[in-house]
């Protein structure tokens, strides 16, 4: 239960820190407007039930024999580091797959191997504490920099300067064990390294419901302030409750259809909140017969995927028309950086256009954005229209020219923005069926 070398160095760092804070007035007053941030009532309680429910782990492990004192040390540094981390990153996630899939990949992930392995054996004191302090100055370095292309090689240099000192690390605990095997292969050490991913993978459940709470009540006061009808959230609530459980995409489905079509009534709330519920049956459970034109919806929302640009659910605009986009992907660095997205459209049951569009906001890096987009064009036209790309057919679309692939044609828009960023201008690429020739921008 003793500290290390490592933990030693990280304590005389925070205390002068400290004492460097108490001396300035203006940090003192930054720190007291942040402990005032961190007071808040929602905060606290969040971090109280987080307390108590790794208190009630502990004591169910202490029952059975699986947690004694000596764990202590690593029980607090986890609850105080992974867990209070996952807990303020827990409305980051999207939907159960990406929560599980993370989740997992903090508990069990290589980050938390590479941490046991390089805490196996440290360096002596002066050295642990000119690492830490220098690892410190290089990710504000890394942070800083990244936001400034013209630091971009000091955003390199920092960065290849903090794997450096990670494989430093690594190498001198990987040397210890190599050099004193039987050192290291102790059931203390084994409990050491099991004992932070069990009590990650009982924080799940936590998690889940933590986000469940924190999307209902969000989804709520939002109607509530919407309607100004507290009844009707009241009632909306038993609704969500009753008919989408605790799939919460569902819930943020239900908030976006509501903001577009307003329910006014107890009816038009249950009617809302059913078809929600059909929507969703239908996006885990998707038509298997292709359609002859255009795409099913589960297939075009992930066409580019695996470039970052997953769509949000497909959702009912109107009467009509139902729509689909992913968020805006950064092409570059800098305040307004590049960027580009992807957007799908048809019915119900089939996407008839896609669009991908590339927003320049800063002429100067257009070259490596459009030489971006157009790799990401050529992934589309591969991914919705296989065939076009199995006749070999050239992918050079020139501004304004539309070129047909059997039922689908494929056309490139320019629009010059007047009035806003000089030079500014976004390109689309458009994949859909020739009705109205494509709609136009």
């Amino acid at each position: 239960m003793a500290l290390d070398n490592r933990e030693w160095a990280l304590v005389i760092w925070l205390a002068i820190v400290l004492i460097g804070v108490l001396r300035s007035a203006h940090l003192r007053q930054a720190s007291w407007a942040f402990l005032k941030a961190m007071s808040q009532r929602s905060i606290v309680s969040v971090l109280a039930l987080l307390l108590a429910y790794i208190a009630l782990i502990i004591l169910g492990l202490w029952h059975l024999g699986w947690w004694e004192i000596a764990n202590l040390k690593t029980t607090l540094i986890w609850a105080f580091g992974s867990a209070c981390v996952a807990v303020f990153n827990v409305q980051k996630v999207e939907d159960e797959a990406n929560f599980l899939r993370r989740a997992m990949g903090e508990v069990i992930g290589i980050a938390v191997v590479a941490d046991f392995l390089t805490a196996i054996d440290t360096f002596p004191l002066w050295v642990e504490f000119l690492i830490a302090g220098g690892g410190f100055v290089l990710a504000s370095l890394s942070a800083v920099s990244a936001r400034e292309p013209s630091q971009r090689l000091v955003h390199r240099g920092a960065n290849a300067l903090l794997i450096a000192l990670g494989l430093l690390m690594l190498g001198k605990s990987i040397y210890h064990i190599c050099v004193d095997f039987n050192d290291f292969a102790k059931m203390q050490t084994l409990q050491e390294f099991v004992l932070p991913i069990v009590l990650g993978l009982l924080l799940l459940p936590f998690l889940f419901l933590l986000n469940a709470y924190l999307v209902a009540e969000s989804v709520l006061v939002a109607f509530k302030h919407e309607s100004k009808a507290p009844k009707l959230a009241r009632y909306a609530s038993t609704k969500l409750l009753r008919h989408l459980g605790l799939d919460m995409p569902a819930w943020r489905q239900w908030q976006r259809h509501a903001g577009r079509f307003a329910p006014l009534s107890f009816s038009e709330v249950e009617a809302s909140v059913l078809e929600v519920k059909k929507t969703r049956h239908r996006q885990k459970n998707p038509h298997r017969v292709r359609p002859v034109m255009g795409w099913l919806p589960e297939d075009a929302m992930g066409f580019l995927s695996g470039q970052g640009l997953k769509t949000r659910p497909y959702y009912r605009a109107d009467d009509r028309e139902w729509l689909a986009a992913s968020g805006m992907m950064d092409l570059g660095t800098g305040i307004l950086p590049n960027n580009v997205a992807y957007y799908i459209s048809g019915d119900a049951f089939i996407v008839k256009e896609l669009r991908l569009k590339l927003n320049v906001n800063r002429p100067e890096e257009q070259e490596d954005a459009t030489g971006h987009f157009g790799l990401l064009c050529h992934e589309l036209l591969k991914k919705a229209l296989p065939f076009a790309c199995a006749q070999h057919q050239p992918f050079e679309l020139e501004v304004g020219q539309v070129t047909i692939f059997g039922h689908h044609s494929v056309r490139m828009n320019l629009f010059e923005w007047f009035g806003g960023i000089k030079g500014g201008y976004d390109l689309t690429f458009v994949i859909c069926l020739p009705r109205d020739d494509c709609a136009t921008d």
